[in-house]
């Protein structure tokens, strides 16, 4: 009997990932048809290399030894494409503020170390004998990496509204993309987070199908999303003076500190 909902929830997870592949493709050919293909290029990259390595996985047997080794190559791959997505997506959203110049740099450069240790106090590795597997390395820096990206992206939203105070209009397309990318890491966090507590076995198979679900929910919503006119930046009423002064002085602020330090480097 336990055999058998093993192998009814390994269906449905191969369902999900079906479905999750079928989102991707119609979330590419939304970016295509919207004509925000160069506006999204690395997003792009990122979706069509999921789509194409998740054909050929799909139609292995995860129980054997090409899966694994297939499996590491996919996922070597998509840790470099997860942080060019991120950059695209800080670079469109940096967009907005402006003034900030190189300062962006610094910025980005201490959010992530933040990041990076808060994903290394919380996914350090803890996993025994598991590191047999050919898999085990890349699940490891792949658990890390959106623990990091996931941060790291909360981090960027308050250091950019609290921090500097300044909360200018964001483009649709561009707001939508930076909560939802957050909720994609933070999916793949916690459900890293959920097998390291439950310690591998058949309790991955739920953790897996949520996933799943969870990433289908988020694809089905970039697609609702993008939109031609997303890139259009709203219009909002005039800041007050004293918020405008305000607002100017923080930005001078930064302005300097970061030509002072350009100047000692340079």
């Amino acid at each position: 009997m336990e055999n058998e909902a093993a192998a009814a929830l390994i269906n449905v997870q191969r369902g999900l990932w079906v479905a999750c592949l079928t989102a991707q493709t119609l979330l590419v050919g939304k970016l295509c048809y919207e004509r925000l293909l160069r506006r999204y290029f690395w997003f792009a990259v990122y979706l069509t290399a999921e789509i194409t390595w998740g054909v050929i996985l799909v139609q292995v047997d995860y129980r054997m030894h090409a899966y694994a080794q297939l499996f590491r190559i996919y996922q070597t791959m998509l840790i470099v494409l997860r942080f060019a997505m991120a950059a695209e997506l800080y670079e469109r959203i940096c967009e907005h503020f402006y003034g900030i110049g190189r300062f962006r740099l610094g910025l980005a450069a201490v959010i992530v170390s933040l990041g990076a240790v808060i994903s290394l106090v919380l996914f350090h590795p803890s996993i025994g004998g598991q590191w047999a597997f050919p898999q085990t390395l890349v699940l490891v820096l792949w658990r890390f990496q959106t623990g990091a990206l996931c941060v790291a992206s909360l981090l960027a939203r308050f250091a950019l509204h609290q921090f500097l105070n300044v909360r200018p209009p964001l483009r649709p397309n561009v707001r939508a993309h930076w909560t939802l990318t957050t909720l994609y890491f933070a999916i793949s966090a916690m459900s890293g987070m959920a097998v390291l507590l439950i310690g591998g076995g058949k309790g991955i198979l739920p953790v897996n199908l949520t996933m799943l679900a969870a990433d289908l929910a988020c694809l089905l919503l970039w697609i609702g999303c993008f939109r031609k006119n997303g890139e259009t930046i709203p219009r909002v009423s005039p800041t007050s003076s004293e918020q405008q002064a305000y607002q100017e002085a923080v930005m001078e602020a930064v302005i300097k500190e970061v030509e002072k330090l350009v100047k000692e480097r340079y």
